[in-house]
């Protein structure tokens, strides 16, 4: 259940009577009046959190241009690879039940379904250990085969625009020459951008 604080109107209302109907000199819900009054009250707070999650979220869905850098910290066999990249995603958020989101993120070609809950007005957090297959296509016969695995994820979305954050570890594959060399490492990932529908 959510916290009630005094700024959010009939939540709160609801709150501060069930506190004046509940505690007596005999403590808190000693009479069946006042534990109903109590108790519709929680469900109160409850539901119109629930609600007001919910309406939010359908203001803030729609797809989102977004541009970065992603920090990848790597190792290609036995060759450390540290390299800042710039980045270009796309992003459509989708409102989902209750306070949960869905961000579908695409970028080079391919996309990745991504869950989230809306722990905040404008705050969406990314489900952790999530995973995203990605496969690249480099230069010759070379491939990139990874599979990434949400460590953390942050989306704030305020009047149209939006910061997306996520923290990445990534294990797999470089296939070049017959040859499978394993890849491991991080990537940290830090874009921004406006709202286009």
């Amino acid at each position: 259940m959510r916290e009630c604080g005094p700024r959010e109107g009939t939540c709160a209302r609801h709150w501060h009577l069930a506190l004046l109907g509940n505690v007596g000199r005999r403590g808190v819900g000693h009479r069946p009046a006042q534990r109903r009054l109590f108790l519709l009250a929680l469900s109160a707070c409850t539901l119109g959190g629930s609600a007001a999650a919910a309406e939010h979220g359908t203001r803030i869905g729609g797809v989102y241009s977004l541009t970065g850098t992603s920090d990848i910290d790597a190792q290609i066999g036995p060759v450390p690879y540290r390299r800042t990249v710039p980045s270009t995603v796309e992003v459509k958020v989708e409102p989902a039940q209750d306070a949960r989101v869905t961000l579908t993120v695409s970028a080079d070609g391919r996309t990745c379904t991504l869950a989230a809950l809306m722990t905040g007005i404008e705050t969406l957090t990314l489900t952790p250990q999530q995973h995203c297959p990605q496969l690249a296509q480099l230069e010759g016969d070379a491939q990139l085969e990874l599979d990434g695995a949400l460590n953390s994820g942050r989306a704030v979305i305020h009047e149209g625009r939006m910061t997306l954050t996520t923290q990445w570890a990534v294990t797999g594959t470089l296939s070049t020459g017959g040859l499978r060399i394993p890849v491991s490492g991080t990537i940290r990932a830090s874009d921004s951008g406006t709202r286009k529908s």
